[in-house]
């Protein structure tokens, strides 16, 4: 049963100090919310005291006091021994990152927490990203409030990472967080390909989670757009997908497609890519390169098609990119490899005479790199046809819903 203590007086803050001190076990509730009771640095230092000997602590409310980082890190280290915390209320406290980052770290260590409320704080990408990896590791976290605070597209891009493989949170609230459409959309596909997906409340305003999902939610769904509800309605709907669909794995295989003029160096980049590969993310992909040839000529250049196929390693994400697609795959860059990645590379011959047969190769689902060489043999409009013949295959002729990237070479 919690025993609240409320603080308004320098009266009830010593009292509640010293039966703290005393290891009085009834004390498990302290709200110390600024009115004009101000928590200085003196009375800062007393409170970690207290907590570090109560241990008792199960909810924790310390609201507008604009606590400094060397602070901070005190009432953190105090924090982390109640390991029967719940609520850890720090609101309106001038919290930046080097904040987020001690809180971040007590965290991890309330094996039972369940609410972290850091709203109206001045916390930016970086003290975002420590708390996402935080509450990955938090378990028994259920509720995460983040509104009115600056992590803009960055932040939420992490805490999408979080969301599309969370199976405990239920409540998260990033509303004026400096996000744009592009990262609410961003936090909005990362709920709909999460298939463990448990969240009850999303309050991301100004945003609306059925207008992000308007191209994969149903009409009947979509209708409660603008409602009080209606991202309540949304994830109920996306719960129950996931549920009646059951367990599905992403299909880790892509395939990229190297085209332009002949001798433009398409081959040399795609060497250059594998021998980066192998040297830079993992030492045992020799053993993964397999090659395939359809040639039409025996010359030294590439006749046709040349086919090479190895596994990357990689880590599952959201894909802000597609929202047809239930899961991205990137190469791993510092995080830890989940999965590997087949990667077909299709090198395409750059002669005039094999370009009517390209065509039966391109397709929607995979990425394109356009390669030329930036010298007085460059044929601009050969440079469209082949954007344009790309175009061609995609959706509704949209480069948005398929990777194009354009390498100059040779520029040594």
């Amino acid at each position: 049963m919690i025993s609240w203590t409320a603080v308004e007086s320098e009266g009830a803050f010593n009292l509640a100090c010293s039966r703290m001190e005393r290891g009085d076990q009834t004390l498990t509730a302290l709200k110390v919310w600024r009115g004009d009771f101000r928590l200085t640095m003196d009375r800062l230092r007393r409170l970690s005291i207290a907590l570090e000997k109560s241990r008792v602590v199960e909810n924790l409310q310390l609201f507008g006091h604009h606590i400094s980082n060397e602070c901070m890190r005190r009432v953190m280290q105090a924090v982390q021994v109640n390991s029967r915390m719940k609520q850890l209320d720090l609101g309106n406290n001038g919290i930046q990152d080097v904040g987020a980052h001690r809180i971040a770290t007590a965290v991890r260590k309330l094996p039972q927490l369940r609410v972290l409320d850091l709203e109206i704080n001045r916390i930016d990408e970086l003290g975002v990203t420590a708390l996402a990896k935080a509450a990955a590791d938090c378990p028994s976290l259920r509720e995460l409030r983040l509104s009115k605070n600056s992590f803009g597209d960055g932040g939420a891009g992490v805490l999408a990472e979080m969301l599309a493989n969370s199976s405990t949170l239920k409540r998260l609230t990033i509303r004026n967080c400096d996000i744009t459409e592009k990262g609410a959309r961003t936090v909005a596909l990362a709920i709909w390909m999460n298939q463990r997906c448990t969240l009850e409340k999303l309050d991301m305003a100004p945003f609306d989670l059925g207008e992000m999902l308007r191209d994969v939610l149903p009409a009947e769904v979509r209708s409660d757009s603008g409602t009080h509800d209606c991202n309540q309605s949304v994830l109920s709907f996306i719960r129950e997908y996931h549920r009646d669909k059951g367990p599905k794995e992403p299909a880790l295989r892509t395939k990229v497609i190297l085209v332009g003029q002949g001798r433009v160096g398409k081959t040399s980049l795609l060497n250059s890519i594998i021998r980066s590969v192998r040297n830079e993310s993992d030492p045992s992909l020799p053993d993964d390169v397999t090659e395939q040839k359809i040639q039409l000529l025996n010359e030294d250049v590439t006749q046709g098609v040349d086919m090479r196929e190895f596994n990357l390693p990689a880590v599952t994400v959201p894909n802000p990119h597609n929202q047809f697609s239930q899961m991205a795959v990137v190469v791993a860059q510092g995080r830890s490899v989940t999965e590997r990645l087949k990667v077909s590379w299709w090198d395409f011959a750059g002669q005039t005479v094999f370009y009517a047969a390209h065509a039966l190769f391109l397709s929607v689902n995979c990425v394109y790199v356009v390669v030329f060489k930036p010298d007085e043999a460059f044929d601009r409009d050969l440079y469209r046809t082949w954007l344009n013949d790309i175009r061609s295959r995609l959706k509704g002729g949209d480069f948005a819903s398929t990777p194009v990237f354009v390498v100059a070479t040779h520029k040594d």
